[in-house]
């Protein structure tokens, strides 16, 4: 199965839900039911044919099961799927995840039906056979580019929903109100909705993907999230009291991206902390912390962008003097 980047199947020993995740989708229980028909039809056709028809019955009914698991069972699933990520004004449903996985179980049933069925009943030389493994596999790439199609489409969809929700940041929410409190020890209204929906983003991945294509997708959604977070926070003008919010923001923000594990992804957010920290620092104490080792790493334009943005990046000579 398929190489970088990509959905591969889980392992064959793996089990997966019987019961339907939503309307139309996949589930094991349907499958093993088609698996099962087709299995005692084979039966019956060894039993009724003569040993010159029964491997051309065996193709026939195998090319049905096929036909019906892919083309009239799996593939609508999936499209279904594909339409709806096209709204891109709604949550992107994470139970999608768990299709992608129940479609990669079935794979997996349906690999080890062929290996214990079919290879008593027709051998593993005749042409027979050989023409029924390449219909098989032609069905598995075309699920496989499939799955592959809709995880790409769904971290594009959650990277697009985290996108929405940081827009929502209001002007003045790092310019906070001497006696407002709250967002010094919750943070932000946005960084509370983005670090829940990030939880629950790391919650369906843990559950229904191998650890191989967890890390993928929460490294393509933390490395989207880090280019966002890059941008947004250039974007406001930041008090001293907002300072302290927004770092408070940054700490959260890193907080949930730890969650996933990903040493890389610690790694970037450590940086973008200590980033936040060019906001709470004395007009004094600015030149030190942005000639420290990690900040300068970072080439002078970037490190402009946060410093203007100060709320007396146009009072203080000692923080002109770093635009």
């Amino acid at each position: 199965t398929g190489g970088g980047g990509g959905i591969s199947p889980v392992s064959a020993g793996s089990d997966g839900s019987g019961s339907a995740i939503g309307e139309g989708t996949v589930t094991t229980a349907t499958a093993r039911m088609l698996l099962q028909v087709h299995a005692e039809a084979i039966s019956r056709a060894i039993e009724l044919e003569n040993d010159g028809h029964a491997a051309a019955s065996v193709a026939s009914l195998t090319s049905l099961l096929l036909a019906t698991l892919g083309d009239s069972y799996v593939f609508p699933a999936l499209e279904d799927i594909l339409e709806a990520l096209q709204d891109l004004r709604q949550e992107p449903w994470l139970g999608i995840f768990a299709v992608i996985r129940t479609t990669n179980i079935v794979m997996r049933l349906l690999q080890t039906h062929f290996q214990r069925l079919l290879v008593p009943f027709v051998g593993t030389s005749s042409y027979v056979y050989r023409d029924m493994v390449a219909e098989k596999n032609q069905l598995m790439s075309r699920v496989e580019l499939s799955l592959n199609l809709i995880s790409n489409k769904l971290v594009g969809a959650c990277t697009q929903w985290i996108s929405g929700i940081l827009a929502k940041q209001k002007k003045n929410d790092f310019r906070p109100a001497d006696d407002d409190f709250s967002a010094l020890e919750m943070g932000t209204l946005p960084c509370r909705q983005c670090t829940e929906y990030l939880y629950r983003v790391r919650s369906a991945c843990t559950q229904h993907l191998g650890p191989e294509n967890r890390d993928r997708v929460l490294t393509d959604i933390g490395n989207a999230l880090h280019r966002m977070l890059m941008d947004h926070f250039r974007k406001y003008v930041v008090s001293v009291a907002g300072g302290l919010v927004l770092v408070k923001d940054v700490s959260k923000y890193r907080e949930a991206i730890a969650s996933f594990e990903i040493p890389i992804l610690v790694e970037k957010f450590a940086v973008l902390q200590d980033i936040s920290n060019i906001f709470v620092v004395q007009p004094t104490a600015l030149k030190s912390l942005l000639e420290e080792a990690t900040l300068a790493r970072l080439d002078r334009p970037t490190l402009q962008g946060f410093v203007q943005m100060r709320e007396d990046g146009r009072t203080s000579s000692l923080v002109r003097q770093f635009l």
